[in-house]
């Protein structure tokens, strides 16, 4: 954290305006975000007690508090159907005040630079969520959308996450600081590929990977904007690590089944998409892919029942 002068007033230079300033290589000026920023963590000064040790209650207490200042700013939890969307750029929750799991952390981890709390950030699949480390050695998760405390187990049943998946370093494990900035590439890298800007996407996918190599959704993302320029060797590579750091990856699988699909390797995409729709029979757009394929060997009974299963929820699995 460092401190600058802007305009002859002293602003803290937080993870969150880092971010933003990261964001702001989009085009998009995000000056405005930085001083509802700067007004987040002014409010949090002033509301919580620092201290040099923490409680576990104090920590709860001051969580909460977090997330009371957030709801009386007038921010709202974004979501669709109570499902998690780990990508929205960061200004776009402070300007909206529509805020995902990404956006709320963002939130905390710069008012807990700014007041030298005990808290990082913690990644798990397509979420994000933060830990308050307690000085006896133990800590607390916090789940920043329902203001709750939650044990790592909770995390493994609601996302699948494969004990591989922890072993390889890649879930439940505090990020650092170049881990969190890692997802912010990642999420630029994003915004570069809808853009249809897929150099640029490649060249921040890899800096996500260069900052946290056990980033599984980084090379997925990767992944995908190989496969977009048609470089399919390169797009199955990159599926293959998303694989093998998780492999509970139901989206991975997926679209490596599409990049085998592409090469005419019908059996192997069909084993993924198989793969895929095991991991998440919802997963919708499986059903329709794996359609292609089959309709590509020539078996028009198996894919007119993937494409009825994409169109029918219950016919699903």
């Amino acid at each position: 954290m460092q401190l600058i002068m802007q305009e002859q007033v002293l602003r803290l230079y937080t993870i969150g305006h880092q971010i933003l300033d990261l964001e702001a290589g989009l085009g998009v000026s995000t000056e405005p975000h930085k001083e509802t920023l700067d007004t987040l963590i002014e409010e949090a000064r002033r509301a919580i007690q620092v201290k040099g040790a923490y409680t576990r209650e104090d920590a709860v207490g001051i969580l909460r508090t977090i997330d009371s200042i957030l709801q009386n700013s007038g921010f709202e939890r974004r979501d669709t159907n109570g499902v998690i969307d780990g990508y929205h750029l960061f200004h776009e929750g402070l300007g909206s005040k529509k805020i995902d799991c990404d956006n709320r952390s963002f939130i905390y981890l710069s008012i807990a630079e700014a007041l030298r709390l005990p808290l990082a950030a913690v990644h798990a699949p397509e979420h994000l969520f933060l830990r308050f480390m307690l000085d006896d050695g133990s800590c607390i998760n916090w789940e920043t959308t329902s203001a709750a405390v939650r044990s790592d187990g909770y995390y493994k049943s609601w996302l699948n996450i494969a004990d591989a998946a922890i072993e390889n370093g890649v879930f439940l494990k505090n990020l650092t600081r170049d881990g969190v900035i890692a997802s912010a590439y990642n999420d630029r890298g994003n915004a570069w590929a809808d853009k249809g800007n897929v150099d640029k996407a490649i060249a921040d996918f890899n800096e996500a990977i260069r900052l946290y190599p056990n980033y599984a959704a980084a090379y997925n993302n990767r992944g995908n904007a190989w496969y977009n320029k048609g470089n399919l060797d390169e797009a199955i590579a990159d599926f293959n690590e998303a694989i093998r750091l998780d492999p509970n990856n139901a989206v991975a699988y997926n679209n490596r089944g599409n990049a085998w699909t592409r090469k005419g390797n019908l059996d192997e995409a069909i084993a993924d998409y198989n793969t895929a729709i095991r991991l998440n029979p919802k997963y919708v757009s499986v059903y329709s892919n794996r359609g292609v394929a089959w309709f590509c060997k020539g078996n028009l009974i198996r894919a007119t029942l993937d494409f009825i299963r994409y169109k029918v929820p219950l016919l699903r699995g």
